[in-house]
């Protein structure tokens, strides 16, 4: 439930759904030349040498990277220079250099900053008990003459750390994931591989799975974020294989989310931030290199190989989701700059992504799975966690089972829904629901029912879409508990206490947007799709490969994002596994083709045909998934 994506609000070849809260960035003037997309990158007025104009693929063309105008050599950050940073900051929060308090401070705070500090801090006097003579590295560097059993950065916090017996937990969950058959002997540390880098576009969920999942697999991975918090609070509604799979990274053990995460198997949930920072320090703790703050400038061929600029953004995109006011410094080192040596290009920068466009990977638009009801509204209310509010309960409503109650609520309030979902979750009341058109036109929520289209922002009445909410929050969807509102405003002396974000939001989902291949192999020097084994060296092609929203837009009614997004995050990264192995480009194609067709029929109706059913087997591979 909810956009489960890495937020990037840009552009995109396939126009964009006008809504209330989906803003489509407006392009502005680029000082240097060109025209800044609402992604933060520039479309440049003069090609780079490296790509060619024109591309015998129809309006497949690339559009190439712009110059890095920020990314000069003085500017980048140090290793030690960012442990400095990263002590004083520790010391004004009050966190002493002992290394089981810092540990806890990594692994209970939602603080992005302190995170990233600890986790310095922790590697640092780690590596000076192990190694005291080697100069400061960091994490994701190469470190030879290292014992090969200490290659991931918690199997070397392990050595400063003792016996902590929750520390212990957490490690062996980390060491059986490791065990698993798929990662034995670091298949993407070898072959194509070797010596070369995978780059993950976006710090949403699947852009962070896909960074752990690369680094079990044995790869080298920087992942790059233009954003420097993660401040979606919307909660998602995950399917159990998920819950599984984040159980088995850590969930209950780091914190966010809660220790009570999956404790209710009926209404499975987690909020976008949450689960953001979770898979933030797995990454962290498996020696993913994160640079927050910085712009994908797009790729190319260089002297060095394939290579991808990495620029201050001149914007930040707007977020797409809810999101609380406020921001926040950098938190990662900051490390613009040119990143040269790249065999693998992973986007997952959200539903309105231009990565694929940008190598010739064509979107297409297709109908929504329910083409009867494709209004969502999403709504966070403040919480005041106060003693009304703790009788109530989470659930989940649909017409379809409570056809009477849904009748009524239209009859006695005017609302008309087509179902209702509503999570207490730690941060706000999260509601999403899907209301009917004719009574968000009835209402005045909607001004003209004949404007195309028909969410636009300035067709959408703000004031009378809360008055509509507030019906909502008013009807007793549950008996024997009270309703929201009341609960609500009690614990507010009587007054409505607000929203927790910019307000109610409506959606249109009318058409989804999805990738027609998924996966590319670009040639170099050209940035254009590779052409057969026979014509180029294979080992020198890009593979550039689209997850989650990026590839598909979810139908978030039925938590399709994070269970598609995950196991496309799993078909991209063994693509990338068969291709380091040494398997030709059209074998890889296929397998990812057969893999790709299966999940875009992957919904709650087709779960059963398209899924295999004993989830204790599902692995990397997707014939352990897919039937």
């Amino acid at each position: 439930l909810g956009n489960a994506t890495s937020g990037d609000e840009s552009t995109s070849s396939v126009p964009s759904k006008a809504s209330s809260s989906r803003p489509t960035p407006n392009d502005s003037v680029n000082p240097s030349g060109g025209t800044l997309h609402g992604n933060g990158s520039a479309a440049p007025s003069l090609p780079l040498r490296a790509y060619k104009q024109d591309v015998s693929h129809g309006n497949r063309g690339v559009t190439p990277p712009p110059p890095c105008r920020s990314c000069v050599a003085d500017e980048a950050e140090t290793w030690p220079a960012f442990l400095e940073r990263s002590s004083a900051q520790l010391t004004r929060a009050g966190i002493s250099d002992v290394a089981v308090p810092l540990f806890e401070t990594f692994r209970s705070t939602d603080d992005l900053g302190l995170a990233f500090a600890s986790f310095a801090k922790l590697y640092h006097m780690a590596m000076k008990k192990v190694a005291p003579n080697k100069e400061l590295q960091p994490p994701w560097a190469p470190h030879e003459g290292m014992d090969a059993r200490l290659r991931f950065p918690y199997q070397l916090l392990d050595k400063l750390l003792g016996n902590n017996w929750k520390i212990k937990s957490i490690w062996k969950i980390l060491d059986d994931r490791l065990g698993r058959p798929e990662y034995q002997g670091a298949p993407c540390n070898n072959g194509r591989l070797k010596g070369r880098r995978c780059l993950v576009v976006g710090a949403g969920p699947c852009g962070l799975r896909s960074a752990i999942e690369l680094r079990l697999l044995g790869a080298s991975v920087t992942l790059v974020e233009q954003r420097t918090s993660f401040s979606r609070i919307n909660q998602l509604h995950i399917w159990s294989w998920c819950g599984e799979d984040l159980r088995g990274l850590g969930a209950r053990l780091i914190e966010p989310p809660p220790r009570n995460f999956g404790t209710n198997p009926d209404l499975l949930h987690i909020s976008v931030n949450d689960l953001q920072k979770l898979l933030l320090k797995v990454a962290l703790l498996l020696g993913v290199e994160v640079r927050m703050g910085l712009n994908y400038g797009g790729v190319r061929w260089g002297a060095s190989g394939w290579e991808a600029s990495l620029d201050v953004p001149q914007r930040l995109p707007k977020e797409g989701d809810a999101s609380p006011r406020g921001s926040s410094s950098l938190p990662s080192q900051y490390s613009p700059g040119v990143l040269s040596g790249l065999a693998v290009v992973i986007g997952s920068g959200g539903f309105a992504s231009t990565i694929g466009d940008n190598v010739g990977l064509r979107m297409v638009e297709t109908e929504s799975l329910r083409k009867d009801s494709a209004i969502g509204l999403i709504v966070n209310v403040v919480r005041s966690h106060g003693r009304a509010e703790s009788e109530l309960r989470s659930f989940s409503l649909a017409r379809q089972f409570y056809n009477s109650m849904f009748k009524s609520a239209a009859q006695q309030t005017g609302v008309d829904l087509e179902n209702i979902v509503y999570v207490k979750s730690p941060g706000a009341h999260y509601l999403v629901m899907m209301p009917r058109a004719k009574s968000l036109i009835a209402m005045g929520a909607v001004v003209n029912e004949s404007r195309k289209p028909l969410l636009a922002t300035n067709n959408v009445d703000q004031n009378r879409l809360e008055e509509y909410v507030r019906r909502v929050l008013a009807y007793p969807w549950k008996q024997g508990e009270p309703t929201l509102l009341s609960a609500i405003e009690k614990d507010a002396g009587g007054n409505f206490p607000g929203w927790a974000d910019a307000g109610p939001r409506l959606f249109d989902f009318s058409k989804m947007r999805r990738s027609a291949e998924g996966l590319i192999f670009l040639e170099p020097g050209s940035g254009q799709p590779a052409l057969p084994e026979t014509v180029n060296d294979p080992g020198s092609n890009l593979l550039v490969g689209l997850v989650g929203d990026a590839l598909i837009e979810p139908f978030w009614p039925e938590g399709l994002g994070i269970m598609r997004g995950f196991f496309s995050v799993l078909d991209s990264c063994h693509a990338v596994q068969l291709w380091s192995g040494g398997k030709a480009k059209a074998e890889v194609k296929q397998v990812y083709a057969h893999a790709y067709q299966q999940l875009k029929t992957l919904s709650a109706a087709t779960r059963t045909r398209v899924l295999r059913e004993d989830e204790r087997k599902y692995g990397l591979p997707p014939k352990t998934r897919y039937r």
